[in-house]
């Protein structure tokens, strides 16, 4: 079929548009937040029914003591499921809308405050069974265990780290609240877990009618989000297909063309034809656009990143195939839209937490690892200087955030006054797209470089020379995790689109160094860090600060 130009058609989702459709009025929609909003309400609401009763079922009154604090205990142990929801991407409208998906997060979600509910009582009975001294190394190893067995496995290791510290909350809060013969979270154990038995079938039950029934069923129509396909080719037709037969929480207002093609044959729907790349502004604008998937594999790199900032600088959220990018399907775990492989991108940048609070958190926890390994850093210097003549720290005039320069610290790996030109003809050449893997042994750096000293050498496999650049952070000319900073000769090189990676300030650490780091291509390490820019939020930040531990013991990609 055709994509018909045809004004002020919303796009009926049939073959042909019924009676009392679409056809020549907008469709109605909710702001993005509403759904989450309903969603977190109902999980609330049907917790604290659950809790109450577990309550009456074991025979316990409600408030079981008088007293804010006690009730501000008691309301938490209620909600603790709901502390486990958003990592298991349970406000996530896409994934919710598979039935599937929903069953497997909640009953994820939910084992997981069960293990919280027994580690937290466990905690309390262990006086009995292990001596004092011995608590926190048996829970410390126990935690290291359990995370670096579900690393291994694939499976997310931070679960556990989640599980241990919610229930030493608890087991604190107890402790300090609790006046009476027993702790309050013993003498609360019955209808705790009674509660948690309650809120399994009464949770998921409630979630699937109001979910999969009402909101994206009844009342579809007001949930979806006004989305357009960028691109006419198989792949468009595809997705667009799978979101009208799964019922998904989009609503296909057309299609906008990367080439001349204007036609597509759209399976079981007909969509309009909304016009080129170059009308993509008044586009949006008119059809008040909430997501956009890019399936047009034609489209070229630098016109790809042009349209997801577009698209992100809006607060549109951007959905491509991992065919456009590759490295993000083989570096990271993508993202899935109607049970098609996908990647998404939000604008993390314009976040509350990377505008205001991680620069003060970063800051404030360099400070700290900076006292932390200051003894460490004072073997270091003295061992650069018995070794080899010259300063202790190399400093280097880089790009920051928005091409601002600052001086980077680093301890001097090499032998005074070498010469930078090796580096500047091989970062050339790796920028152009001169150099390949296979030309240098499968790594994409500079190895055996005869102007490394011994204890540089040394610094280098364990990343260890990176150390000063808490100075950076504590300065707030860098961050601990963000792009790599590069040099002036460098970001001369760059392409426009190369430059978006110093929206932010640069990192110690970040996405391209525990995915690859001197194994992944230049363009791939630029889609990294875009990548991270985009869709940046403090789990992803958790995530890469513990991966690079093991990075740098592992010591991947460090030469």
């Amino acid at each position: 079929m055709l994509l018909q130009n045809l004004p002020g058609y919303a796009g009926e989702e049939t073959a042909r548009p019924a009676a009392g459709g679409d056809l020549g009025a907008p469709a109605t929609r909710m702001p993005r937040w509403a759904c989450t909003l309903i969603l977190a309400v109902h999980d609330v609401f049907f917790s604290l029914v659950a809790f109450l009763a577990g309550c009456h079922a074991v025979g316990y009154g409600w408030p079981v003591r008088e007293g804010v604090p006690e009730h501000l205990l008691l309301f938490f142990l209620a909600l603790s499921p709901l502390f486990f929801f958003a990592g298991r991407r349970l406000y996530s409208r896409h994934l919710v809308a598979a039935a599937g998906f929903h069953v497997r997060a909640m009953g994820a979600a939910l084992f997981a405050a069960a293990m919280t509910a027994g580690v937290a009582l466990f905690m309390h009975l262990w006086p009995r069974y292990i001596a004092a001294e011995w608590i926190a190394p048996v829970v410390g190893a126990a935690a290291l265990i359990l995370y670096l067995i579900h690393r291994k496995a694939g499976f997310d290791g931070l679960i556990w780290l989640k599980i241990l510290g919610l229930a030493c909350i608890f087991v604190g809060a107890s402790g300090l609240i609790g006046n009476g013969p027993e702790p309050m979270l013993i003498a609360l154990a019955a209808p705790w877990a009674a509660g948690l038995a309650i809120a399994v079938p009464l949770l998921i039950a409630g979630r699937l009618l109001l979910v999969q029934k009402v909101m994206f069923g009844i009342l579809r129509r007001y949930f979806r989000l006004q989305t357009i396909v960028v691109g006419l080719d198989e792949d468009a037709r595809q997705i667009t297909s799978r979101i009208v037969s799964g019922n998904a929480p989009l609503w296909v207002v057309g299609a906008v063309s990367v080439g001349a093609r204007k036609t597509l044959d759209a399976a079981a729907v007909v969509k309009p034809y909304l016009g080129g790349l170059k009308e993509i502004e008044s586009v949006v604008e008119r059809w008040g656009v909430q997501e956009a998937v890019i399936s047009d594999e034609a489209i070229d790199k630098a016109e790809l990143i042009r349209l997801l900032d577009f698209f992100t600088e809006r607060g549109i959220s951007a959905w491509f195939f991992p065919k456009l990018m590759p490295v993000i399907q083989m570096k990271l775990v993508g993202d899935e839209l109607c049970g098609i492989p996908m990647v998404r991108l939000e604008c993390g940048k314009q976040r509350v937490f990377f505008r205001f609070l991680k620069p003060v958190v970063e800051r404030a926890l360099a400070l700290v690892a900076f006292l932390a390994v200051l003894p460490l850093f004072l073997l270091i210097a003295a061992a650069i200087k018995l070794t080899s003549a010259g300063p202790v720290f190399y400093r280097a005039r880089a790009v920051g955030k928005d091409g601002r320069f600052f001086t980077l610290y680093k301890f001097r790996t090499m032998l005074a006054n070498a010469g930078s030109d090796l580096h500047k003809q091989f970062v050339t050449r790796l920028i152009r797209g001169e150099i390949g893997r296979e030309a240098n042994g499968g790594v994409l750096k500079i190895v055996d470089d005869p102007r490394v000293t011994r204890v540089g050498r040394l610094l280098r496999r364990s990343s260890l020379d990176e150390l000063p650049q808490l100075i950076n952070v504590i300065k707030g000319e860098m961050s601990l995790v963000g792009p790599r900073p590069c040099l002036p000769y460098e970001y001369e090189l760059y392409k426009d689109w190369h430059k978006k990676r110093t929206l932010v300030l640069p990192g110690i650490t970040g996405l391209w160094q525990v995915t690859g780091r001197s194994e992944v291509s230049f363009e791939d390490m630029i889609l990294l860090d875009l990548y991270y820019i985009y869709n940046g939020s403090l789990l992803l930040e958790i995530n890469i600060l513990i991966e690079t531990v093991f990075v740098i013991f592992r010591k991947k990609g460090a030469y």
